[in-house]
């Protein structure tokens, strides 16, 4: 609908309509079917994955403004003030937040071992099975990256069969310049179509591979602020009797 919508507001058979949509008579397929339109979609749905990533490490950042530990550096914790703190943690979240997830499991290490390296130790753990979760989950992104330059790269491909068999098959009589000029109109038109759609994809592509490196920057500082958090609100300040 977005597209239909964005491709009626621009004058139809108008050079941004041939450009960004293949908005025009003769196109094939017609729009809104077109393989501009293909491209747009497509990156709809990367910029819908890349909302959702944002979104997500937002809600991360805003875990750490709840004060889920004590933050008085006078204030010492061990096992057993730990206890009424992990209750309150569990409470806390409505869903699995990495920030939840580090000091929970730093805390019942410590618990079970009494142990100040071992705490730190599967904090190291934790962070690192964050990252590569993080990580894992821009694949999709990555791939529709991708994917949008190689759909620009067939359009190309059947911009230019059309265009060369267009050739191929027409009877071009000179003498008759009118029929001259709409053929080479045709042929043109098509080949002209067949380099929009790279352009388009490249374009597009290259604005998605940017938005998608800053929300990635943004996660991973959430990720590395709940390990700074753990690491001075908590291990820190733990202690062994």
């Amino acid at each position: 609908m977005v597209i239909i919508g964005l491709g009626a507001l621009l004058p139809y058979g108008g050079s941004a309509a041939r450009l960004l949509f293949d908005h025009r008579d003769g196109a094939v397929p017609p729009f809104p079917f077109t393989v501009q339109c293909a491209e747009w979609l497509v990156f709809g749905i990367g910029a819908g994955e890349m909302t959702r990533h944002f979104m997500r490490a937002r809600a991360e950042r805003r875990q750490l403004e709840r004060k889920l530990l004590p933050e008085d550096e006078e204030i010492m914790l061990d096992a057993k003030s730990l206890a009424p703190f992990t209750r309150t943690i569990k409470r806390s979240a409505d869903q699995p937040y990495r920030l939840q997830q580090l000091l929970l499991r730093t805390i019942w290490q410590f618990q079970s071992s009494r142990s100040v390296s071992q705490a730190a130790g599967i904090m190291d753990v934790t962070l690192e099975l964050s990252q590569h979760e993080l990580d894992l989950q821009y694949n999709v992104s990555r791939y529709i990256a991708w994917l949008l330059p190689t759909i620009g790269f067939i359009g190309t491909v059947l911009g230019l069969g059309r265009g060369l068999g267009g050739v191929a098959s027409a009877r071009i009589d000179p003498t008759n310049l009118p029929a001259f000029q709409a053929t080479l109109s045709t042929i043109t038109a098509d080949l002209s179509i067949a380099f929009n759609t790279t352009f388009v994809a490249l374009i597009l592509s290259s604005v998605l591979v940017l938005v998608q490196q800053l929300v990635q920057e943004y996660e991973e500082h959430a990720l590395n602020e709940a390990g700074q958090y753990c690491i001075d609100h908590l291990i820190n300040k733990i202690y062994v009797r």
